[in-house]
């Protein structure tokens, strides 16, 4: 580091190789900070590793989606950088030293391009329009091999180009506050990578705002139901539509199929916030190469300025992993897994509760009757209710599923209700498929102006205008409704 500096200073009232000295000093007694980022950085990419593995094992399907495959290959990227950060040690123009530069550059712009494949599939899979929303499987090879071939043609030739000539990098002759320092820093480090984040902004942009206003539409429809509701109870008359009165099944099943929308909304909002986490990244790194072209190291308070540049240069990366992290313990999928382990130790310590309370019972002899056969009674009622919450238990239900009869299942919403990873640890709304005997010229106009179906008659009330992201798919493919292809699709986001 000394020996790139000392070519590029400027002569100046300070000795710059004095000054350099201290700096060098002072950035020694503050190396912890460097160690400490990269550890942090490290450790939350590990922990998001492992998070995502476990859960693959043991509920694939509440990671089976291709937003979270490809957080997992950004934290991964993420990790090596940390590690190779914080185990590189070589100053010279050794072979380690470009290879130490070489790999973390290639993982860490790897995994800036990778956010952008994130971007690239919301907008595949929720903007275009186009007829239809399935994409052959080799485009999701290619949202690892793109970034992966772009981080590789970025910086193998300047690592090739350095070795030919005995440096580190091919930055190290390059001298500070020059026109070759802005062609390689804007060109090569900054405009690149900018171009990656400015789609991955604007998609994420329109993304959120197209689902904020249908979740708006799906409040107002939602609100709409419960006065519908209200004025079946009471009698009254104010909800928006007037002349056209659902049965109770039918608006229990647009209630669904609207309480499903907005949890598909509200988990796709959340998951477009992935690809604005490298913002930081960037930001850090224009400061840092800004403060760089302006130094000189001639007069003491370059000093100063020099040990913060370097200090904010080990915040880099991991700002990525730091931002990736806020962002993920805010996922559909986390949130999920951690609600059902939560449920999952609640029952268990309630059922331990409960067998320790029939036991102390069973030895108390003021709670037993007196008679034998109410006493054998009380140990059957009291064994069965034991076995019968252990079930329960062991199979995370709680209740007994609804049995219908001559029922017909609807297109397409009311079938995913109960199937749709959605990131709800309840287990999901059950489905109640409407009779279709019971169904009248209402309910009839109201499923023609689903999206998909045709426009609906004057009679159609507002609660069923409504656009989703699925119910899109379903109006450029009327055919497609059942429950393999809303989970197909959830699982393109």
């Amino acid at each position: 580091m000394i020996n790139r500096l000392i070519p590029r200073l400027a002569t100046g009232p300070e000795d710059p190789l004095i000054l350099i000295q201290q700096a060098v000093a002072i950035l020694d007694s503050q190396h912890w900070k460097f160690y400490m980022a990269y550890s942090i950085g490290g450790t939350l990419c590990g922990l998001m590793a492992l998070f995502l593995i476990c859960v693959s094992i043991w509920r694939p399907t509440m990671v089976n989606r291709v937003s979270l495959r490809l957080i997992f290959a950004i934290t991964v990227y993420d990790f090596i950088v940390c590690v190779i950060q914080a185990s590189a040690n070589s100053r010279n123009a050794s072979a380690r030293c470009r290879a130490t530069i070489f790999f973390s550059s290639f993982f860490g712009y790897a995994s800036v391009y990778t956010s952008s494949s994130i971007a690239f599939n919301l907008y595949m899979t929720l903007l275009r329009n186009t007829r239809s929303n399935y994409l052959p499987k080799y485009v999701e090879c290619l949202y690892y091999a793109v970034p992966l071939l772009v981080a590789l043609c970025q910086w193998l030739p300047p690592t090739i180009w350095a070795a030919v000539n005995g440096y580190c990098s091919a930055f190290e002759p390059i001298e500070t506050g020059t026109m070759a320092y802005i062609l390689y820093v804007v060109f090569l480090q900054l405009l690149i990578p900018l171009c990656a984040l400015l789609f991955n902004i604007i998609v994420s942009c329109r993304v959120v705002t197209m689902l904020l206003l249908e979740q708006r539409q799906v409040n107002q429809s939602l609100r709409e139901i419960m006065q519908q509701t209200y004025d079946r109870l009471f009698g009254t008359k104010r909800s928006i539509n007037n002349g056209c009165v659902m049965s109770e099944t039918v608006r229990n099943q647009l209630e669904i199929n609207l309480l499903v929308m907005r949890k598909f909304n509200s988990a796709a909002i959340r998951i477009a916030l992935y690809p604005c986490a490298p913002i930081a990244w960037w930001i850090i790194n224009a400061i840092y190469y800004a403060m760089q072209y302006s130094l000189t190291m001639t007069f003491e308070n370059d000093v100063g300025r020099w040990v913060k540049m370097a200090s904010l240069a080990w915040f880099s990366m991991p700002a990525i992993a730091i931002a990736n992290f806020l962002v993920f313990v805010t996922d559909p999928a986390f949130v999920k897994v951690v609600k059902e382990v939560y449920r999952h130790i609640s029952s268990k310590s309630q059922w331990y509760r409960r067998r320790w309370t029939g036991s102390q019972k069973e030895f108390s002899s003021f709670n037993q009757p007196k008679d034998n056969n109410a006493r054998k009674a009380y140990y059957s009622d009291m064994t069965m209710g034991a076995s019968s919450f252990d079930q329960e238990t062991l199979t995370g239900t709680t209740f007994k599923q609804p049995q219908y009869k001559n029922t017909q299942r609807q297109p397409f919403a009311p079938s995913i209700a109960d199937s749709i990873n959605i990131g709800e640890a309840d287990g999901g709304i059950l489905e109640s498929p409407v009779e279709h005997s019971s169904v009248g010229e209402c309910t009839t106009s109201m499923f023609d102006s689903w999206p998909g179906g045709e426009t609906g008659s004057s009679a159609t009330s507002h609660s069923t205008a409504v656009i989703s992201p699925y119910g899109e798919m379903i109006r450029r493919h009327p055919t497609t409704g059942n429950r393999d292809d809303a989970n197909h699709f959830y699982s393109r986001i």
